[in-house]
Parts: C-alpha cells; sequence; structure tokens
C-alpha cells in the first residue's frame, strides 16, 4: 500500500457522499410540493430561501 491510498480512499467516500446530498437536494429545491428537510440548519435555511424566491411550496 502506497502512502496515498487511504488519502484516496477517503476522497471517494468524500465524493459518493456529495452524489447523494446533491441528488436529494437537488429533488427538495425542485419538488412542487413542500419536503420534509432533514438538514443541518444553515441547509434548510438556504434550501427555504431558494423555494421562497422561486414561489415554491415552504
Amino acid at each position: 500500500m502506497t502512502q496515498t491510498e487511504p488519502i484516496q480512499a477517503r476522497r471517494q467516500w468524500g465524493v459518493e457522499l456529495g452524489k447523494i446530498l446533491a441528488k436529494t437536494t437537488g429533488r427538495e429545491l425542485l419538488s412542487d410540493a413542500a419536503p420534509r428537510l432533514d438538514h443541518d440548519f444553515s441547509t434548510t435555511t438556504l434550501i427555504r430561501r431558494h423555494r421562497a424566491a422561486r414561489g415554491r411550496a415552504l
């Protein structure tokens, strides 16, 4: 095992997590119905502001 392998494994985990979060928040941003938001405070606030600015249900 080389010294960079553990770093690559952690990066891959972060990439996969990012893909999951992007799919989830993308659906929440674009849905017509008010989504059930289960994020941290700052993410939930940003999603609500984005939805409000576009006239979507909160």
